[in-house]
């Protein structure tokens, strides 16, 4: 073969590869995003296993890179194989967990039923070391495949010292596509499994086309790896001031760092994103596309021989981090903000100042992660230069503080001091790293420059630590209450009637009757005297105070604590009500807990978080949750559902929350509520007989009477008031439910909180309509 041909070869064998890497990190990305929502729906909605699931994923990556670039190597030597055989290999055992992950997560739900609910240290235990045992052989053939990939290069290539970069930028490029597309399309049309069947038809491809590369190269290039010893390490091409050791210790904390900002990052801006998947997703996206920006200017460097030194690094990389600080911080967030409004109307659009805010906040973790994104790729090369079994040693470091960055972010410091103080305690490391080379260098340029960054920390340390206060601390509330747990931020505030929760910075719900309506409209309406009623979703405890009035056996099913804890501050008598016998509380995913359970209710209770689209809501309103509710309920009892947002909610979400009850419950009937934005839905096994004004108030214990009437305008009759608050307001189901053939919601079809592409095309349709003549 002619030089000229050989050169053709290798330049479509290395883009053969680079797409190869992008499409398996475009497959990797859709695991991730699935195991996660899979983790949260088998084990329970919190943080916490949010965290063990990207832990898991980083520590199999660890595990898998390091054993990649021990044993991929000689293994393909002493089978007498090109390494590319075991690459494809690793795609086609990833592409199995497509088929084997869901029933593992299945059985391993089902066994940690009896172990107790989400308070209690042995079932946060317990099921994170099933999460453990159930991904991470996966993860660590994922992780394996950098290394195999390197061994592979290192057999082709006279100079293979940057092939970990040219892997990762293409590793990196996939996972972004993945990131915007998997919420966007892939879920909202395919589900999670069909995303998954995606992910492993995407694998398989790989492997059936390494195994096409190695035919479409020379016999030579596929078995002269195994018949020339490993060559000696080659020069890194570039020089930096920095040790081996040092080298390792920054690979471990950036990883440590950026996964723990991730964890940390949802939580603070969670007021200002909102509470939709699309949040977390354009985190991750604007996360993915900064890291792939900083490693493609690595790149273009490495090949230019123009690669920054570490001194950059060191002067930036702090100011860097700090930055999404200032962003959590409404009057710092506002000032950024604020310009962004008159340069919408210059362009004729409009643009309000919390519309604003979402850009600036996304843009803020920009600069960190395309800095690291150079920083991590240009560490491992130097340290690695081209040799698989120092870059997994180099890249399994970083990811070993992947690993911990979660877990110490959810369990430690968001708990601890709060998402503000939290990312501020995130930057010292690289402040340490600032001072260090401050005392290292000899040039006064640095100096200087290490000085005035430093003058520039202590100023935002001091505004942002002691003179600021995030969103999710109530900075814009006078005097909050403020709860921490390892699942959520709880904020109280206000006086009188005109009290607040917020969850993460986001409200939840305020003292009003509707939700004493929640508890009365279903035990006046069950057939027979109710004996015990279940509330999913504690609130500020008003449905399960009035449950108790009805002198039953009343349960309420909370998943975040400290709102359970803040139920004095809504409620004078709540230390009574917790004394008393008949009130049972406990802290459990509502759908775990009815999986628990054997009791059987007369009337179960269901106030989902608003708005309909939250993230993880679908698990109350799937064709599941209702086929368990009704397992647990007696033969003729009544699920109440309350449905934010009501009739102004997206018809067709309605209508998919609807066809999924009636496959479960064949009688409902609807009620707006008395404020307009909301409805109580009645679902039950038998029909449902609401009685008259005068009937619902004779059904009603004198204690019970009494608390429907606590909050009633002063002189109104109950029964007046009963027949104003919702008797009368009884909706026509058949205006409400749509067709009967049409989306529901399931596990797998999460229809209300997947819509922009269902969305878009219904407002790209009306648009054409419209302007035809």
């Amino acid at each position: 073969m002619n030089h000229k041909k050989e050169s053709a070869l290798k330049s479509g064998l290395r883009k053969a590869l680079f797409t190869c890497f992008v499409v398996s990190g475009f497959a990797g990305l859709i695991y991730q995003i699935v195991w996660v929502r899979m983790a949260l729906a088998s084990f329970g909605v919190i943080t916490p296993f949010a965290s063990v699931v990207i832990s898991v994923f980083m520590l199999g990556l660890a595990l898998g890179t390091w054993l990649g670039g021990r044993f991929a190597e000689t293994a393909a030597q002493k089978a007498g194989v090109s390494p590319l055989i075991l690459y494809a290999g690793l795609e086609a055992l990833i592409g199995l967990s497509a088929f084997a992950l869901p029933p593992l997560f299945d059985a391993a739900r089902q066994l940690l039923l009896p172990v107790g609910g989400m308070e209690s240290g042995a079932y946060l235990a317990a099921s994170s070391v099933m999460i453990t045992l159930t991904m991470l052989p996966w993860c660590v053939a994922m992780g394996a495949t950098f290394p195999t990939m390197m061994a592979f290069i290192g057999g082709i290539e006279k100079d293979p010292s940057g092939s970990f970069s040219y892997l990762y930028l293409a590793n990196v490029m996939g996972a972004f596509m993945g990131a915007v597309a998997t919420p966007i399309v892939l879920i909202e049309q395919l589900g999670f499994s069909g995303s998954l069947l995606l992910a492993a038809g995407l694998n398989f491809s790989i492997s059936v086309g390494c195994l096409l590369i190695l035919t479409l190269t020379s016999e030579k290039a596929k078995t002269e790896r195994a018949e020339k010893p490993a060559p000696p390490l080659l020069e890194p091409r570039f020089s930096l001031d920095i040790t081996p050791a040092l080298s390792l210790t920054l690979l471990f904390f950036t990883g440590f760092i950026t996964m723990a900002y991730e964890i940390v990052w949802m939580r603070a801006f969670t007021p200002v994103l909102g509470t939709l998947v699309y949040a977390f997703s354009g985190l991750l996206a604007v996360y993915l596309v900064s890291t792939f920006l900083g490693s493609a200017l690595y790149r273009r460097h490495q090949a230019q021989n123009q690669v920054l030194p570490m001194n950059s690094f060191a002067l930036l990389l702090p100011l860097a981090a700090l930055l999404p600080v200032g962003m959590v911080i409404p009057k710092f967030l506002g000032a950024v903000a604020q310009p962004l409004i008159p340069l919408a109307a210059f362009f004729g659009g409009t643009l309000e100042l919390r519309g604003a805010m979402i850009p600036v906040s996304l843009l803020s973790i920009a600069p960190f992660c395309a800095m690291l994104g150079y920083l991590t790729p240009m560490l491992v090369d130097h340290y690695g230069r081209g040799a698989p079994q120092k870059a997994g040693r180099a890249y399994a470091m970083n990811i070993a503080g992947s690993i911990l960055g979660p877990i110490v972010a959810a369990y430690l410091l968001l708990p601890g001091f709060g998402s503000r103080v939290a990312l501020l305690l995130l930057t010292l490391p690289f402040a340490g790293l600032l001072i260090l080379y401050a005392f290292r260098t000899h040039q006064s340029r640095v100096r200087i420059g290490a000085a005035i960054v430093g003058i520039l920390l202590s100023v935002g340390f001091f505004q942002m630590g002691w003179r600021g206060h995030s969103f999710e601390e109530g900075s814009h509330i006078p005097n909050p209450v403020v709860r921490r747990d390892h699942t959520a931020t709880v904020i109280s505030f206000g006086q009188g009637f005109n009290r607040h929760l917020l969850v993460n910075g986001y409200g939840m719900t305020v003292l009003t009757p509707l939700t004493k309506i929640m508890a009365h409209l279903p035990l006046a309406t069950v057939r027979h005297p109710p004996e015990n009623a279940l509330v999913i979703a504690f609130g500020m405890g008003t449905t399960f105070r009035s449950m108790l009035s009805w002198n039953i056996d009343a349960t309420a099913v909370e998943l975040v604590p400290g709102v359970v804890d803040a139920f004095g501050y809504y409620h004078d008598d709540a230390d009574a009500i917790l004394k008393n016998p008949q009130a049972h509380i406990f802290i459990d995913d509502g759908r775990r807990f009815l999986a628990r359970t054997q009791k059987k209710f007369d009337v179960i209770t269901l106030d989902p978080p608003p708005p309909v689209e939250t993230a993880g809501s679908s698990l109350l309103y799937a064709n599941e949750f209702y086929t368990l509710a009704k397992r647990r309920m007696t033969p003729d009892g009544i699920l109440h559902q309350w449905f934010p947002d009501g009739i102004q909610v997206e018809p067709e979400i309605r209508h998919a929350v609807l066809r999924s009850a009636a496959d479960a419950f064949p009688f409902i009937r609807i009620y707006q509520s008395h404020h307009g934005f909301g409805l109580h839905i009645l679902l039950s096994r038998q029909p449902i007989e609401v009685p008259t004004p005068e009937e619902f108030i004779e059904r009603l214990p004198p204690e019970a009477l009494a608390d429907l009437m606590e909050w009633a305008p002063p002189g109104t009759e109950p029964s007046q008031f009963i027949q104003e608050q919702v008797l009368e307001r009884e909706l026509a189901l058949e205006t409400l439910t749509g067709p009967a053939e049409g989306p529901r919601i399931s596990d797998d079809q999460p229809f209300n909180e997947y819509f922009v592409m269902r969305r878009w095309m219904s407002a790209r349709t009306s648009s054409e309509e419209s302007n035809r003549p």
